[in-house]
């Protein structure tokens, strides 16, 4: 049986993230925004490490900054070099 979101995301033809708890991406040059995330892990202008539901995100870059950081998302700017999600095991 599907989830929910799943559900959802298939009636309304949006995208799962859309709908659920998966983190959303948003990179744009030199800024990026995240939502969805549970807790800040790990930070650093090199390193940004945030919990999901789903595991952990992680961005690396040079001179990373946390312009804002609301209950529902982070902005963050900086030279961003990867962005890697390693799923709970």
């Amino acid at each position: 049986m599907k989830r929910f979101s799943q559900l959802a995301s298939d009636w309304f033809d949006f995208p799962v993230e859309a709908v659920g708890s998966l983190p959303r991406i948003e990179w744009i040059g030199q800024q990026l925004q995240i939502e969805n995330f549970q807790g800040v892990h790990r930070f650093n202008p090199d390193l940004l490490t945030l919990q999901t539901v789903t595991g952990f995100l992680t961005v690396e870059g040079k001179s990373l900054v946390m312009e804002a950081i609301y209950p529902d998302r982070i902005l963050l700017t900086g030279n961003i070099t990867s962005i890697h999600m390693k799923n709970k095991d």
